[in-house]
């Protein structure tokens, strides 16, 4: 599977379909993660020291290769919404519709790169709270990150699959993810 790469702050995309073992949102919205509950749905992937702090979803600390929180199930067509706030020095991101959910990268997944410096990743200023958004309609992949359209692509290669959320350097706190099929 190609690499897919646009914006300020790399953004690539997945997908979803069957909702995790407990659900909460509303107006079809699942909720995958908010603040502590939700991690149970997960698997780890890799040395990130994931865990639930302040309240929330958080890693600081892992190995020298990105480390990943893999969901058990897989998505196809969705809109995924990630509340996220990354530190100075962050390096991480959130990955869709992944080949395989033990090997995770972004060349297995489509994917959107979080970096609070810049360097082809989703460019955001580390300690404000952001909003991602991932479109995932049959081949047809959309992010906008806090309203704004960071890029659109087209990748048919892979239909469904997990979605992970990536830590590569830094700080990265998730508050609150949530889906919705389409």
């Amino acid at each position: 599977m190609k690499r897919l790469t646009a914006f300020t702050v790399s953004i690539l995309l997945a997908g979803c379909a069957q909702s995790p073992e407990w659900a909460g949102g509303s107006g079809g919205w699942t909720t995958l993660i908010d603040g502590t509950r939700g991690v149970e749905n997960w698997n780890r992937v890799g040395d990130a020291n994931w865990r639930i702090a302040e309240g929330l979803l958080l890693s600081d600390a892992g190995g020298k290769v990105p480390a990943h929180l893999v969901t058990k199930k897989s998505y196809g067509n969705f809109v995924l919404r990630v509340e996220f706030l990354a530190g100075a020095d962050t390096s991480a991101g959130v990955l869709v519709r992944c080949q395989n959910a033990a090997v995770v990268s972004d060349k297995s997944c489509n994917a959107a790169l979080i970096s609070s410096q810049g360097g082809g990743a989703a460019s955001v200023a580390g300690g404000q709270w952001n909003v991602l958004e991932i479109a995932a309609d049959d081949a047809r992949l959309r992010a906008t990150l806090n309203g704004q359209p960071m890029a659109g692509v087209a990748d048919s290669q892979v239909a469904s699959g997990p979605i992970a959320l990536q830590w590569g350097r830094g700080v990265i706190k998730f508050r609150k993810i949530e889906i919705k099929p389409i």
